[in-house]
């Protein structure tokens, strides 16, 4: 639960990653309330010609949005800078990641982060490998047992997003299974307990 509209987020708490969109594309920014990505019902953009889809005429001149928070969010990010890319310069410039085959971690009751260029592995469009001040890797879902999820935001001169996945398994030594059976000697349920 991330608030109401009488206790928004300030915009000082908002994540807002570099600006970059293709050309004849409409704008739509990478913006991050902790690892939370806001959609177009938490902001609204405007630009000085009202316009929000950049031509190749755009390239080199200086593009500016305004980005304002509404409903569970408040306050206005003003001047953030587009730049506006060639559809050669998307692709040549697109990150993509991989998981390293087998990568999974145990459950241990903190957040899973896996290890830059072992496990999260960022290429360019070329198949060049990125640095980790290249990109931004956000989690979601990586504490408890289950299914993690990796975004990776391309920063500096890269573009674009890439999600992948990868499973955390239960600590099968720290799980104690109970099973309640009832008069006629069928499992009428079964528990699982986490043992500390």
């Amino acid at each position: 639960n991330i608030g109401n509209g009488k206790d928004a987020v300030p915009s000082s708490d908002i994540t807002l990653f570099d600006i970059k969109v293709k050309s004849g594309t409409k704008v739509s920014p990478e913006l991050y309330y902790g690892s939370y990505k806001l959609t177009s019902k938490d902001f609204d953009l405007k630009s000085k010609t009202g316009n929000l889809k950049f031509t190749e005429a755009d390239l080199d001149t200086d593009k500016k949005l305004t980005i304002t928070g509404k409903g569970n969010f408040s306050g206005t990010i003003v001047e953030a800078p587009v730049t506006v890319l060639t559809a050669k310069q998307v692709k040549d410039n697109s990150v993509k990641v991989t998981i390293a085959s087998g990568v999974s971690r145990t459950y241990d009751g903190t957040e899973q982060i896996l290890a830059d260029s072992t496990e999260l592995i960022v290429k360019d469009g070329s198949g060049a490998k990125l640095l980790p001040t290249d990109y931004e890797a956000i989690y979601t879902a990586n504490v408890n047992a289950g299914t993690a999820k990796v975004t990776v935001i391309g920063l500096n001169a890269y573009t674009g997003t890439s999600t992948k996945t990868f499973k955390i398994k239960p600590d099968k030594d720290r799980f104690v299974r109970a099973e309640a059976v009832d008069f006629d000697g069928k499992t009428a349920y079964t528990q699982y307990y986490f043992i500390k």
